[in-house]
């Protein structure tokens, strides 16, 4: 049996750009009521695997949805960074969690352009 501990080799992408586990896949499916909402949310990931600079993590924390946006990897540019958002009691009273997912893709979305309109900076001074 022979087993690769080469850290150096490139790491598989799958293409998902939302990551979140069983619980938050359980809390979706009791929070979304029509058939919209499953087609935006749909949407939303399947335009979020396009991004390929920043990522989000959706999970549970205290009943509400929360999400971490996050970068990818670290590069030459800029550090890695994470920023936390939460769901507040107005999204889950009044909207579905589509609204808040929606919010994060859009937020990943800005990220994404800053990091790459950096990395266009920095190549064409050379860095």
């Amino acid at each position: 049996m022979q087993v690769n501990l080469n850290c150096n080799s490139p790491k598989p992408q799958f293409g998902m750009a939302i990551h979140f586990n069983e619980g938050v896949g359980k809390m979706l499916e009791k929070r979304i009521k029509t058939i919209s909402d499953a087609e935006k949310l749909h949407n939303i990931f399947e335009k979020q695997k396009s991004n390929s600079k920043v990522d989000i993590t959706l999970f549970e924390y205290n009943g509400l949805l929360s999400a971490n946006v996050h970068s990818k990897e670290n590069t030459k540019i800029e550090d890695f960074f994470c920023e936390k958002y939460n769901e507040n009691m107005f999204n889950i009273i009044f909207q579905s969690p589509t609204s808040f997912i929606k919010r994060m893709a859009k937020i990943a979305d800005k990220k994404e352009a800053k990091l790459k309109e950096k990395e266009v900076i920095a190549e064409k001074l050379g860095f």
